[in-house]
């Protein structure tokens, strides 16, 4: 491991967010609400259909770096998920944290969305993993001809879990490239060792290649609801979501 330096802190305290992030959502969404107060709030209230929001940061990051951030999350449970990501489109020019339309909303804070991308989530109730898609952006349309970001080729490593997740929950999300390589972990609070999350329950390294995401990238904080009808989610739940204590690092 290197020895990293802080370059960059962020608590989100509000009430405004800063000039550093782009704030925003996948489509209109009532049902899903950020806010700033002590913390980034994203607030799901159950039904309606898949939304995703968060943040993205305004400038690229090109070089190594590693990034974390700790998060609490109020159900862990099937069908709701929350990331922090390496994307490798831009954001739009502005925060729109409540759009009314359509043309305020963007694909770049879909949770798994806008491929290229890695990260380094907590997954439904079944822990921490990293994912990844190596992919170009492919889109197609939705119901409403909103173009929708094609998932098909996303591909998800091994969950790692330090115990029942039942119900509320904490932790801490580690994303880095390296030496030409990707990295995630989680761990459940500051004091805990980091999990290193596998890309493959058979391969034994746990860093991916990053020649597919080597230039300039931004970081996305995350979190969706959907519906899940095969594992009897009929309807999005309710979650909520606090992202907060960020940090970027660069090597010493």
């Amino acid at each position: 491991m290197p020895s990293w330096k802080v370059v960059w802190e962020e608590a989100f305290e509000g009430p405004a967010l800063s000039a550093r992030w782009i704030g925003g959502q996948l489509q209109v969404a009532p049902q899903y609400r950020i806010e700033l107060r002590e913390g980034l709030h994203l607030d799901m209230q159950a039904g309606g259909d898949y939304a995703s929001g968060g943040v993205v940061s305004a400038e690229a990051l090109a070089g190594d770096f590693a990034a974390e951030v700790a998060f609490t999350v109020s159900h862990p449970q099937q069908a709701s998920t929350l990331e922090l990501a390496a994307i490798g489109a831009s954001p739009p020019p502005a925060t729109v944290l409540q759009p009314t339309q359509a043309q305020a909303c963007a694909l770049v804070f879909n949770v798994h969305g806008e491929p290229p991308y890695v990260s380094a989530e907590f997954d439904e109730d079944d822990g921490w993993r990293i994912g990844w898609n190596t992919e170009p952006p492919v889109f197609k349309p939705g119901a409403q001809g909103q173009p929708i970001a094609d998932s098909r080729h996303n591909r998800y490593g091994v969950n790692a879990r330090t115990g029942d997740i039942t119900g509320p929950a904490s932790g801490w999300l580690w994303l880095e490239r390296l030496g030409g390589h990707w990295r995630a972990r989680g761990r459940a609070t500051a004091q805990d060792t980091w999990l290193d999350l596998r890309p493959s329950p058979t391969q034994q390294d746990t860093t991916l290649d990053a020649a597919f995401l080597a230039g300039p990238v931004h970081l996305r904080l995350a979190a969706k609801h959907w519906i899940k009808p095969r594992k009897q989610v009929y309807s999005p739940p309710a979650n909520h979501v606090v992202f907060n204590h960020f940090r970027l690092y660069r090597p010493a």
